[in-house]
């Protein structure tokens, strides 16, 4: 039987990704195949963090990246995908109006995350099966716009919360004290 294609899509604060994965449908040891990997480097967090919003400048480049996802993925005959945007997406004040705009030019449909679903969905990605699953693990997940911390403890995420802190909040000094101060309590 013919590998299934699986799609997932993240627009990030520095980059926007696209991976396709295959899996054989009777492979139980559940081995996937990387068929393609994609970055973008478009920085949307410089935007959203400095001015509050993603200008019309980068909302056209986006668009045009996601176009160009779409077709790949067309092209890949992939079976299902997600796609997701992460800190940029949530704190531009626009961020609505060009998920509609993509949805409306693309038919893809983009989930603004928050940083507690970012830090599952890394966890979920199958890195705890690189684990010890009988230790404790602290796992930090530095982005361009936030920062998730999350405890693994015998193989179970126990607990994760994420900071304000990243990257391109910090090459713009857009990372308020209070967020500082979280982090340390």
């Amino acid at each position: 039987m013919e590998r299934m294609k699986f799609a997932a899509i993240d627009i990030g604060s520095n980059a926007v990704r696209l991976l396709i994965m295959s899996i054989s449908p009777n492979d139980k040891n559940e081995t996937f195949n990387k068929e393609l990997m994609i970055r973008i480097p478009l920085r949307l967090g410089q935007e959203s963090f400095v001015a509050g919003k993603i200008d019309d400048d980068k909302r056209k480049q986006l668009l045009r990246v996601m176009k160009a996802f779409k077709h790949l993925i067309k092209v890949y005959d992939v079976t299902d995908y997600r796609a997701c945007a992460t800190a940029a997406m949530r704190e531009a004040k626009n961020s609505k109006d060009i998920v509609k705009e993509i949805k409306n030019e693309t038919d893809l449909k983009i989930d603004i995350i928050d940083g507690h679903e970012e830090a599952i969905i890394i966890y979920e990605s199958h890195f705890a099966y690189n684990l010890n699953d009988q230790q404790n693990y602290v796992f930090v997940d530095v982005g361009g716009g936030s920062t998730e911390i999350s405890l693994i403890s015998n193989g179970d995420l126990i607990h994760s919360i994420s900071y304000k802190i990243g990257t391109v909040r910090l090459l713009f000094d857009k990372v308020d004290a209070k967020e500082y101060d979280r982090l340390h309590q």
